[in-house]
């Protein structure tokens, strides 16, 4: 067995043809391990194997939210993600977080083990995050630009019972035409929408009743950019309620 960041395995006595790695993701991605079949090859540059597997992209956004959570967040917004000491550029940058300075400043940072929420004298802080990403399309034929978007909802450490958790989620949006509203249900939550200038989208989400919390509504600004935007508050939820979904 190996463990991060770079899982190596270095032998020394007469190797096999095939080796067989067994990869064991993080639980916050909700994976099963990944079998790969690899055949070595003894010379100077070596060989690989590449195996393509589906990821959960909000699941991968709430990973790379937990790993930020650990680097205090004057080291983040002085050094970039690249530049911390102590921890390898080779290891951070395999996690994805080789991103612009701002978008780190905006993620919510708090110096805390994840994924385990905060606790308080009467419960837990629970923190949902709601963003957008962004794909720029052609122009039109008058020369405007022409935006594909994507709203999205997270739970860190908890996106795997996500669809449990939340019932609903109502997005109105409010652009310069009027008030437009979406209702998603359980498990997808996704809004798609195309438009040709940033608003503001009121998101309301509705909780599962074992949960006992009111609708949460977060006003999140879409951002046209190659990262999209963030989002985030915290709420209190009893611990007892939490254990459920954990």
């Amino acid at each position: 067995m190996t463990y991060p960041p770079f899982f190596l395995l270095c032998r020394h006595d007469p190797a096999p043809s095939v080796v067989r790695c067994w990869i064991h993701w993080a639980p916050v991605l909700g994976m099963r391990p990944t079998n790969v079949d690899h055949h070595l090859v003894l010379e100077n540059n070596g060989n690989h194997t590449l195996r393509m597997i589906d990821v959960d992209r909000d699941a991968m956004d709430t990973l790379e939210v937990e790993v930020l959570k650990c680097v205090p967040s004057s080291i983040v917004r002085k050094q970039g993600p690249t530049k911390i000491p102590g921890v390898n550029t080779e290891a951070l940058n395999a996690l994805g977080l080789e991103i612009p300075q701002r978008r780190a400043v905006e993620l919510p940072v708090c110096w805390v083990p994840p994924p385990k929420p905060c606790k308080t004298k009467d419960g837990c802080l629970l923190e949902v995050v709601v963003g957008n990403r962004h794909t720029a399309l052609d122009c039109l034929d008058d020369g405007g630009p022409c935006h594909e978007w994507t709203m999205y909802v997270i739970i860190p450490g908890f996106q795997v019972s996500k669809s449990t958790m939340i019932k609903k989620v109502v997005y109105k949006l409010q652009t310069t035409l009027g008030l437009d509203t979406y209702t998603l249900n359980s498990p997808n939550f996704e809004l798609t929408c195309r438009c040709w200038a940033a608003f503001k989208v009121a998101c309301t989400i509705h909780w599962n009743l074992a949960l006992g919390l009111k609708p949460t509504t977060l006003v999140h600004e879409l951002i046209f950019d190659e990262f999209g935007g963030r989002t985030s508050a915290t709420i209190s939820v009893s611990a007892r309620r939490l254990h459920f979904f954990a």
